[in-house]
């Protein structure tokens, strides 16, 4: 009927990167709900999305340098995602969107199962 695909091979999907260190696009679509609004339910697809992760290292030019010294240093928030069970994806027309690793409903045609 439907091909299917374990929690734990979708995260693998999710979190692949190519030989260079990029993450590989994937197509996904998932739940949204606002548990303080009690609002959601809608289901948001997404093709050609990667993972938000960090890309490889690359050598900086000297303007790029400068260009950190001179922007004032602030504190970076811990997104705690494996506590939260979330994940930050980056949609092809350049959107970033979170998402709940529960509410997600298919990865590349493939319908998930717990």
């Amino acid at each position: 009927m439907y091909d299917t695909i374990s929690l734990k091979n979708t995260l693998q999907i999710i979190e692949a990167k190519d030989t260079e260190g990029y993450p590989i696009p994937f197509s996904i679509s998932f739940r949204t709900l606002q548990r303080n609004s009690k609002t959601g339910g809608r289901l948001v697809s997404c093709f050609g999305a990667t993972a938000l992760t960090s890309l490889p290292k690359q050598r900086k030019t000297t303007k790029v340098i400068m260009d950190d010294l001179l922007r004032p240093e602030r504190p970076e928030k811990n997104p705690n995602h494996f506590l939260n069970r979330t994940r930050n994806i980056q949609k092809a027309n350049g959107e970033i969107a979170k998402l709940h690793i529960r509410l997600i409903d298919s990865i590349n045609n493939k319908k998930m199962v717990y």
